[in-house]
């Protein structure tokens, strides 16, 4: 009877970092520039993991690229670790700020305001979802 093989292991992934002129220039401004004047409410939830997360998903040329099978929201949100709801809330306060641009239909980049419109985002992450209904005092 042959031996048989144990299953290899996988190969150890190292995490993606952005690579390019566009994707190396927004993290190191969202790192030195923006982070210090973001607020803190930004700064403490998953906005700045999307943030991160765009950059690592974008080409060198600051086109954002979905994963396989699925749209760039859905790539984004999965990768901060977002439902696809609050990947979509968190995706519009980005574009709220000028952090990201939407051009065409899934065709999103990454944008470089300065400085960004953080009242903004707070403004849409903190606005009442339309499906929350009215609560009695």
């Amino acid at each position: 009877m042959p031996a048989l093989l144990a299953p290899a292991a996988p190969p150890i992934r190292s995490p993606r970092t952005p690579v390019g002129f566009l994707p190396g220039l927004f993290t190191r401004r969202l790192e030195r520039e923006w982070l210090p004047t973001m607020p803190p409410y930004l700064r403490r939830g998953r906005f700045l993991a999307l943030l991160y997360a765009a950059a690592v998903h974008a080409d060198p040329y600051g086109l954002v690229l979905p994963a396989i099978g699925l749209d760039v929201p859905a790539t984004l949100a999965r990768s901060a670790g977002l439902s696809a709801g609050d990947g979509h809330r968190y995706l519009s306060a980005a574009l709220a700020a000028g952090l990201m641009r939407h051009t065409a239909p899934d065709r999103w980049t990454l944008g470089s305001p300065t400085p960004p419109a953080w009242t903004a985002a707070l403004d849409v992450l903190t606005a009442p979802s339309p499906l929350e209904a009215p609560r009695a005092c």
